[in-house]
């Protein structure tokens, strides 16, 4: 007996199964929400005063509420000597994007000085990562 497996209904099941892992993917069930301006900010200032004290990125999600950061360079060890917010942030709909910039030391001791974009979200959770 021949079973024909390309049939109308079986693809209809098929593109269902597709569309709902697409969606648990993607994160349908929840709409993206906006950043909120305040809290990304303060976030952003309590990091970069984080990493001038001298702690670890890591020590950032022990607070409450918990924040994740991203930046390889305070991970490879460079220290903060001092930083500034250039403007304001540019908001693409659900993150905002902060312009600052570092007065670093590398681990060496040699000071740099860069200009570091920083993207803030703060819904499901506070994150900054280094653009």
């Amino acid at each position: 007996m021949y079973i024909h497996t390309n049939s109308p209904g079986r693809r209809r099941g098929q593109l269902a199964w597709v569309a709902a892992l697409g969606c648990l993917l993607a994160g349908c069930s929840k709409l993206n929400v906006p950043a909120q301006p305040d809290l990304a900010r303060q976030s952003l200032e309590a990091t970069l005063a984080s990493w001038k004290s001298g702690e670890e990125p890591a020590a950032l999600a022990k607070r409450s509420p918990p924040i994740t950061v991203a930046d390889h360079v305070w991970k490879a060890g460079h220290k903060l000597t001092d930083y500034r917010f250039l403007g304001d942030a540019a908001n693409d709909g659900v993150n905002l994007h902060y312009t600052v910039e570092l007065a670093l030391a590398d681990p060496r001791g040699t000071s740099v000085a860069e200009r570091v974009t920083y993207i803030v979200g703060t819904d499901p959770a506070i994150t900054i990562f280094r653009e």
